[in-house]
């Protein structure tokens, strides 16, 4: 018993180890949906493409580079930024518009800062 506790206890020491503690794949992906204005789309597939390292005013940042497929769950506009118009009258120049059902590639960057709780994402909440 006494050497499986201690094969168990080499393996988790060997896991924590090898995290790096920057915000994973899946953080990036739950921070991507937390923007996103599920009325209006629902993600179909998240995939990190990159990160980069920085530090800005002190703060440590990591800035996860994604592609996102999403699927329109209604009629609307969406502009650069990815924000979605539902009443074309209101919508600004440069939009496109997109029918219920149509699928949409997205790429971008979502930027997390380190606090000594965690790293913080877009919207506030630590990772």
């Amino acid at each position: 018993m006494k050497q499986r506790a201690h094969s168990i206890g080499i393996i988790m020491a060997s896991v924590i180890a090898g995290c790096d503690g920057k915000p994973s794949e899946a953080d990036a992906r739950s921070a991507f949906e937390d923007q996103l204005q599920t009325e209006y789309c629902k993600l179909i597939r998240f995939t990190k493409t990159n990160a980069v390292d920085s530090q800005e005013s002190g703060m440590k940042r990591y800035t996860v580079e994604y592609e996102a497929e999403v699927e329109y769950l209604k009629d609307c506009m969406k502009d650069e930024m990815h924000r979605i118009v539902e009443d074309p009258g209101t919508a600004p120049m440069g939009c496109t518009r997109f029918k219920k059902g149509q699928r949409d590639v997205w790429r971008g960057t979502l930027t997390f800062g380190k606090t000594e709780k965690g790293w913080r994402g877009p919207r506030g909440k630590i990772y």
